[in-house]
């Protein structure tokens, strides 16, 4: 005798098996979005620049020379000879913060410069964060995940601006 199995449960079973691990995919990614998102962006670090001292000459009415110590707002040499000069630019939409590099042309002030900065005249201004890690590899408009420096019995640690 012989005997037939009963297959007419198969393709209903097989349905039902490919909804639940599409579900469940589709689950797993909306729950991970976020840090799937943001573990591609390049991580950078940004500040308002910082003022240094700078001397300088200055000339006179009557021509004679008179020397002068300021403040400035100052960026890094090699950023500036580098070209790759960028701010942060931050993007709200339905209550979701991005960060955005926008790449900026500044003016520098050559006769205001000491070994490892320039005087910046023009070009950002003293609210904007400049970005001052992680600026060699972006492009104008990048997507950036914004981190900053906490100074802790000296070390420091990096953690993201960013929440979720």
């Amino acid at each position: 005798m012989t005997h037939k199995k009963d297959t007419t449960n198969k393709p209903l079973f097989f349905l039902l098996l490919l909804s639940l691990l599409f579900y469940g995919g589709m689950l797993f990614l909306s729950a991970f979005a976020d840090d799937i998102h943001y573990a591609r962006l390049p991580r950078v670090t940004a500040e308002t620049p910082k003022k240094q001292s700078f001397s300088y000459t200055i000339t006179l009415n009557n021509g004679a020379s008179s020397s002068q110590t300021n403040l400035f707002p100052a960026l890094p040499k090699d950023m500036v000879d580098s070209g790759q000069v960028f701010i942060v630019r931050t993007s709200v939409q339905d209550d979701f913060t991005s960060y955005y590099a926008q790449k900026v042309s500044i003016v520098i002030d050559t006769e205001k410069k000491n070994d490892d900065y320039y005087a910046i005249t023009d070009g950002i201004s003293s609210r904007d964060l400049v970005i001052l890690t992680g600026y060699e590899a972006l492009s104008d408009g990048d997507e950036v995940a914004l981190l900053k420096e906490k100074k802790e019995a000296s070390k420091v640690q990096t953690d993201t601006l960013f929440q979720k």
